[in-house]
């Protein structure tokens, strides 16, 4: 009897099985395990070194200061179709745990410190890993960030932008601590809030944080909320937030194997706030919407490349970040800007030049 038992149990437990992966959760899977892996990787790389998710400023505001926006939400007739017709581009969902200040250079406590401004490159650095020795190697970017409100870089003329990544307490207590008495040139808020692996917050949610504890940091410019889906959530937060949500530039994310559709999302904010200045924040060459399609060394070139002189071709584009610049990542090395040594990679160079 206790041998049939088992039989059944074990029976049981493979239909048990067997439904699960058949159902439409089980489509995601891959990507999902994917996404842990690298969380996991990432906060075993914040511990093994004061990393810190730091920021600061540089002297790109001379050239891309201009008049301070307020919200308006698009009125655009097309704005609503052109947000239907881009690709979801489900991001590759990292979250950030650790915001440890790494060493900061010495600077003014009235000022965000840092130097240079951004060029024809427009080129920004995802950085995930300050415990490495990368001094004078990637001063062909001008900017970087790494999710959290501490440095990202010591490296000479990079501009530290610092960023409010969500609303839960430790890191709006790090944001205020980081941002106390300081001045920055740009700052970020929100990362991915349409994501429930990430921020996650509703656009009315987002709208009153955005307000309480995002505007009162000292920034020169400020960034709307960072999106992975599109502009459907972004104009819902611009109703929401009505005139009270000053900001001076739209960062959003994107991710996709095809040149083609890359191009369409971007369109597709240039179509919905066509005088905004835009910062492309996160672009990778991977499809993470359940597909967990990876692109090869030439296939991210080409989407690198298209996606590039594109860019270049519109002024109001000024900014834009290769995801990612890491020596540990699950993500294939053609993506990334640099070697297992820590030294810019060949793709890196490529990108910048």
């Amino acid at each position: 009897m206790a041998v049939f038992s088992r039989i059944i149990s074990t029976i049981a437990l493979g239909s048990l099985i067997a439904s699960v992966a058949g159902s439409p959760s089980g489509s995601s899977s891959g990507a999902l395990k994917a996404r842990h892996a690298e969380h996991a990787r990432r906060d075993k790389s914040n511990n093994l070194a004061t990393r810190g998710r730091h920021a600061r400023r540089s002297d790109a505001k001379s050239s891309h200061c201009a008049a301070k926006r307020t919200t308006a939400v698009a009125t655009s007739t097309g704005s609503a179709e052109a947000d239907q017709s881009v690709p979801t581009t489900t991001s590759k969902a990292v979250v950030v745990t650790t915001t440890t200040s790494a060493t900061q250079p010495a600077t003014s406590t009235t000022s965000s410190g840092g130097g240079g401004s951004c060029g024809s490159t427009k080129a920004g650095l995802t950085w995930t890993d300050n415990s490495l020795n990368t001094q004078g190697q990637f001063t062909k970017s001008c900017w970087c960030y790494n999710w959290g409100s501490g440095y990202c870089s010591t490296e000479s003329g990079i501009e530290n932008v610092p960023m409010l990544w969500g609303n839960d307490g430790n890191r709006v207590s790090e944001w205020k601590a980081a941002t106390a008495g300081k001045y920055f040139d740009h700052c970020l808020a929100f990362n991915e809030p349409d994501i429930g692996g990430q921020s996650n917050m509703s656009p009315q949610d987002a709208a009153s944080a955005y307000q309480t504890n995002f505007v009162p940091a000292n920034c020169g410019k400020r960034g709307t909320p960072a999106t992975a889906t599109g502009v459907k959530w972004l104009q819902e937060w611009m109703t929401a937030c009505g005139n009270d949500c000053p900001w001076d530039f739209i960062p959003f994310h994107i991710y996709t194997v095809s040149s083609a559709n890359a191009i369409s999302v971007i369109k597709s904010f240039q179509a919905a706030w066509p005088d905004a200045e835009l910062w492309i924040t996160e672009i990778g060459c991977m499809d993470y919407s359940g597909n967990n399609e990876y692109c090869t060394d030439d296939m991210a070139n080409s989407m690198m490349q298209d996606v590039k002189a594109y860019i270049n071709s519109q002024p109001k584009i000024t900014h834009w970040a290769w995801y990612q610049t890491a020596t540990t990542t699950n993500i294939d090395i053609s993506n990334s800007l640099m070697n297992p040594d820590g030294t810019p990679s060949d793709f890196y160079y490529s990108w910048v030049s």
